[in-house]
């Protein structure tokens, strides 16, 4: 087995990851709650980019409303990740990059 080579490999992988992040980060997903009073704007690495919360609706809710709407943000905003991972990147490569 030559070194080298593992090394090139790594070097490789290591590029293809840094490829994946930059895609992920560049897909823009938009959670949001039923009722539209709160969206987040995340991207498809799961970084947190924006909140948006209706002021009007926030100053006449609950706390438990608040934290009902939160949930279902989170919960759209993950449904619409996994359907973008699905469609978005190339199963192949990923196998590849796992050594499969």
């Amino acid at each position: 087995m030559n070194v080298f080579s593992n090394v090139s490999d790594l070097m490789k992988l290591r590029k293809e990851a840094k490829t994946m992040q930059k895609k992920m980060q560049e897909q823009k997903l938009v959670g949001e709650s039923k009722n539209r009073m709160i969206k987040f704007y995340m991207n498809a690495a799961q970084e947190l980019e924006d909140v948006f919360i209706n002021d009007e609706w926030l100053s006449k809710t609950s706390a438990d409303d608040v934290k009902k709407c939160i949930k279902e943000a989170f919960r759209d905003y993950t449904k619409k990740l996994q359907k973008t991972m699905a469609s978005s990147f190339d199963m192949d490569q990923l196998k590849g990059m796992m050594g499969m």
